[in-house]
């Protein structure tokens, strides 16, 4: 080895060894990202990144839930942390019944990409999106250890509780980039 530290397995890695099972869009028991009301929603948001500011990873961020839309609820910003690394997070949720904190929302789409400020980036974890593009969720992964290329092939991951949320996004960044990378 060249002085580069070897690349911990991820937990997401651990979690799509799972048997392949796609969640129906309503959701079924024990469906991590079933639908919810916005307040919940919102206060389990806001409860996870406190926690992440508190210890100290997270610096700061600038995620703002936009106004109804035709519909949906984006969630929009950055998440600036120690590395420095930023996560950039463009999520809609969609609004299946109700309306203000009494709504029933669940996500739909979503990417969260981590970069190595400055230096290119390190992963981006998407929805299913375009026709003839990915039919499931999937991970971009980069080689941070030395060209910054993309890793081929493309991580796709089929089970619907592997899917991550942004706090396993930024779990990741902290134990699988920031402890393992020398920056």
């Amino acid at each position: 080895m060249t002085g580069r530290r070897q690349r911990r397995g991820n937990r997401a890695a651990k979690a799509r060894a799972a048997a392949p099972v796609l969640l129906p869009p309503g959701g079924t028991a024990g469906d991590r990202h079933g639908p919810t009301s916005f307040a919940n929603y919102r206060q389990v948001h806001d409860a996870r990144m406190q926690a992440f500011v508190d210890q100290g990873f997270v610096t700061s961020h600038t995620l703002n839930f936009g106004k109804p839309t035709h519909g949906h609820i984006r969630l929009t910003g950055e998440v600036r942390c120690l590395g420095p690394i930023t996560i950039h997070v463009d999520k809609k949720l969609k609004v299946l019944k109700g309306s203000g904190p009494t709504a029933t929302v669940r996500t739909v789409e979503y990417t969260y990409h981590a970069q190595a400020d400055g230096r290119g980036p390190l992963f981006r974890y998407c929805s299913p999106h375009g026709p003839g593009h990915r039919p499931c969720h999937h991970v971009h992964r980069y080689d941070v250890f030395d060209t910054w290329a993309e890793l081929l092939p493309v991580e796709e991951i089929w089970d619907g509780n592997a899917v991550p949320t942004l706090g396993d996004v930024i779990e990741e960044a902290r134990d699988e980039i920031y402890y393992t990378y020398e920056f």
